[in-house]
């Protein structure tokens, strides 16, 4: 998995001082049995609820909010599993503990299975299976923006992380392209040819057979760039700090566009 992260902030608060022995816990969590226990703690904390679904988010003004997407795709194939999704989100969250968010004020969406509630469980069962609404499918996704766009202002913050696959599509009539990223259940289709798109160079497949079609994400399946900035445009209020990192493949493509897009949103937002 080709990756880049790229930060855009204004004014975020300073995190609290590091612990004498972080150097140390980093070198631990980089190890491979390190970032093992680190998928298996984000799992863990996942099943048990720990962070917001879409079904239980605040109404209220919170000063911060984040939305926190991860996505493994498990054994389909395209896109393919990728396997640092988890640990990526796990760390960020904590990032985020050191930025004063609390587990009430982030979303998590994540493709992981939550088992069923059964008559000995301890959950609160006001809140009842909401398991399908921390998965991150596209409906879900749209769903965390339009929360975390919402109840801005002055002094509120509002972060937006997203790891996993994107796709761009390349055009012959202009320098730019169409990038997007994908939600857990994207759909692909067979390659079509067509005037004004380059896509043969950006493909997917369904193994590394010879003979297996092109495919191509069908393009109501997907969260393209446009949808992303036009959720956050059109909701962030005034002053609203907010910061945005995307960890995809193809990121090269993906990032120089949605960064532009949304860094020059920001702008407006604090200008108006």
């Amino acid at each position: 998995m080709s990756t880049s992260s790229r930060i855009k902030t204004r004014d975020s608060p300073k995190p609290r001082g590091e612990t004498d022995n972080a150097t140390e816990q980093k070198e631990k969590d980089s190890n491979p049995a390190g970032i093992q226990a680190l998928r298996a703690e984000f799992e863990q904390l996942f099943k048990a609820k720990a962070w917001r679904g879409v079904n239980n988010l605040p109404k209220e003004r919170g000063n911060r909010r984040a939305l926190v997407v991860a996505i493994n795709y498990g054994e389909r194939r395209p896109p393919h599993r990728l396997h640092g999704t988890f640990v990526d989100a796990l760390r960020i969250i904590r990032m985020l503990e050191g930025f004063e968010y609390k587990p009430g004020d982030i979303c998590v969406l994540a493709d992981i299975a939550i088992p069923s509630c059964t008559a000995d469980c301890e959950s609160d069962s006001s809140e009842g299976d909401d398991s399908e609404s921390r998965l991150p499918k596209r409906v879900n996704i749209l769903r965390g923006l339009k929360w975390l766009a919402s109840g801005g202002g002055p002094g509120k913050y509002r972060f937006l992380f997203f790891s996993g696959h994107g796709h761009f599509q390349p055009s012959q009539l202009s320098s730019t392209s169409n990038q997007c990223i994908m939600p857990e259940d994207v759909k692909f289709q067979r390659l079509q040819s067509c005037n004004d798109c380059v896509c043969s160079e950006n493909v997917w497949r369904a193994s590394d057979q010879p003979g297996e079609p092109m495919l191509v994400p069908e393009p109501l399946s997907v969260l393209w760039d446009h949808n992303i900035n036009q959720r956050l445009c059109t909701s962030l209020d005034s002053g609203t700090k907010f910061t945005a990192v995307f960890d995809v493949s193809f990121s090269i493509f993906v990032n120089a566009k949605l960064e532009w897009e949304i860094s020059v949103s920001a702008a407006i937002v604090e200008a108006c």
